[in-house]
């Protein structure tokens, strides 16, 4: 979960609830879609546990983490041989693994690397940054008159806090205005 505390109720050496943690400052004893799912994915029988190899149409082969690994360098090394360091660009997921993604890249010799973060916060971050020297954080919980545009808070894994603070401004009497081309579930609220 992105950033939801959670309690953990284990017995044993197995984990079998994940719930809300009233204590965190963010979500509030509240946790998204894919954290309430967490426990399900934890000991889904279909869950990858270790390296396929593909042999033919749908056809996989369990391999060993050191073949997997010398494989794939050697496949790395031919794009690299061949092709120059720049044949391999690098998409990337902000805040997960970036120190490594950007170490690796930099190893590898390619300045090709990229994130889905313009679609995202990034934008609103840097803005903020180059025209306020500094990221404003919202009070949404105490606000009286709301604007999102293609704001989706309820159904983002993000979010959590961010909604329940706008529920809170809801039943404060704050007047919520969702701009967005489809009926989401925060425009129905």
């Amino acid at each position: 979960n992105a950033r939801c505390g959670v309690l953990a109720y284990v017995v044993g050496d197995r984990l079998y609830k994940l719930e809300g943690n009233f204590r965190h400052s963010q979500s509030q004893g509240k946790i998204c879609a894919r954290g309430s799912a967490g426990v399900k994915l934890l000991y889904d029988p279909d869950r990858l546990k270790y390296p396929l190899k593909r042999v033919g149409e749908g056809l996989f082969d369990r391999i060993s983490w050191d073949q997997a690994f010398r494989e794939i360098g050697d496949k790395l090394a031919a794009i690299k041989d061949q092709n120059g360091p720049q044949a391999l660009a690098w998409a990337f997921h902000p805040d997960l693994s970036e120190l490594w993604d950007r170490r690796f890249m930099a190893a590898f010799g390619s300045p090709n690397i990229f994130t889905q973060a313009t679609l995202g916060r990034a934008s609103a971050q840097a803005a903020s940054r180059l025209t306020l020297g500094w990221e404003p954080v919202s009070d949404l919980k105490n606000a009286r008159y709301i604007l999102l545009f293609g704001r989706n808070y309820a159904e983002s894994m993000y979010y959590v806090a961010a909604t329940n603070a706008l529920m809170q401004a809801k039943e404060k009497g704050a007047r919520i205005v969702v701009v967005d081309p489809r009926l989401s579930r925060m425009a129905s609220q």
